[in-house]
């Protein structure tokens, strides 16, 4: 839907005919890239995405009244996107339109000449990449290339129940597209942004797995269900926002909910004599798109680094399984890490050093 957003615009003197007027409150922003939201009468919630300023290339379709007394504690929202004022309509945007088209066509050609040289560029374009060489099984949701079609076959008997599986363990079902593509090659699955060592990847809304030995049709089911569970909680972010939730919840999670996918190679024993040990990953809350600590950051073999995130998600649901579950609600909806873990009801430091005491008598 094209729309854009309403803020302080005292430029603007009342609503042209014709613009249609929504009233909702604001519930939930983003001050770098993300997510403003608006529930809006008769319909369930209105998403809208930015990068640092009013969103360009949009046509003046709505005016938005916002509630008042609706901006958050201690937001500091942009001038486009008050939620304290009475009426603003989109038509203010429009004069500034033109310098948004001249930026984002400048951005358009500094990422053109620098994907080859830069890792997040790379990634953004590997994010874009073609899918067209895969063809469809007869589940709308599985795709392969030639040559993988045994193992599309074994991925599209167990994604019913591993999607099933997904929306127990989230809450809710999915309500993006699910769209799985099996890879023939190791090159063509690198091609996607995902490390060669991998068993699966999911970018920009849609899962790659891998043709590697280790995907064997007794694993992939788990894989499958791992990068299903990566995709559910990045389902209402975009590309980079989606990176801003630390490495070893994103893996853990998807561990837990799997069933162990992606840390077949450490048992539980294993996990909780290390921790035990002090040879444990450290449970950071402020990571961004461009410093993503995982494993090697933590001096962990993967599997060890997963297992151990695993095992700390299940004792996050312990302590209150409906917390738990307001947890990932509220990261879903696009709050910040930090701000979601509070739901816990538990400083994060507290939790963690109950986890570690915890390992002592699970190790034993």
């Amino acid at each position: 839907m094209n729309a854009g957003i309403g803020g302080r615009c005292p430029r603007s003197q009342g609503r042209p005919r014709g613009l249609p007027l929504r009233v909702g409150a604001l519930v939930h922003r983003r001050s770098w890239l993300g997510h403003l939201r608006v529930p809006l009468d008769g319909a369930d919630r209105l998403a809208f995405d930015y990068l640092d300023g009013p969103p360009p290339l949009l046509q003046p379709t709505f005016a938005f009244r916002f509630v008042p007394g609706e901006e958050r504690a201690g937001s500091s929202l942009p001038w486009w996107a008050s939620a304290n004022v009475s009426e603003c309509m989109v038509g203010c945007f429009m004069r500034r339109r033109r310098v948004f088209v001249l930026c984002a066509l400048l951005v358009i050609g500094l990422v053109a000449a620098g994907v080859a040289a830069c890792g997040p560029l790379r990634a953004f374009a590997a994010a874009n990449r073609s899918t067209t060489q895969f063809v469809g099984m007869h589940d709308p949701r599985v795709f392969y290339e030639p040559a993988a079609e045994a193992e599309a076959r074994v991925v599209e008997s167990a994604i019913p129940n591993a999607v099933a599986q997904v929306e127990a363990a989230m809450g809710r079902p999915f309500h993006i597209p699910v769209r799985v593509y099996v890879c023939a090659s190791i090159e063509s699955f690198a091609s996607y942004g995902a490390s060669p060592r991998a068993g699966g990847h999911t970018i920009n809304h849609r899962v790659f797995l891998s043709p590697k030995p280790e995907n064997t049709p007794e694993r992939l089911p788990r894989i499958l269900t791992h990068e299903l569970t990566h995709l559910h909680l990045s389902q209402d972010r975009v590309l980079l926002a989606a990176h801003t939730i630390p490495v070893w919840f994103d893996e853990g999670l998807a561990v837990d909910v799997s069933g162990g996918g992606g840390a077949e190679n450490v048992s539980e024993a294993e996990a909780w004599r290390a921790i035990s040990n002090g040879r444990a990953f450290v449970p950071d809350l402020d990571e961004t798109p461009f410093s993503r600590r995982g494993a090697h950051d933590s001096g962990l073999e993967e599997h060890m680094f997963y297992r151990q995130a695993a095992l700390y998600i299940g004792f996050l649901r312990s302590l209150d399984a409906s917390k738990f579950d307001a947890f990932i609600a509220a990261l879903e909806w696009g709050a910040s890490f930090d701000e979601s873990f509070h739901v816990l009801g538990v400083a994060p430091e507290v939790a963690w050093r109950r986890f570690v005491d915890l390992s002592k008598s699970r190790a034993e």
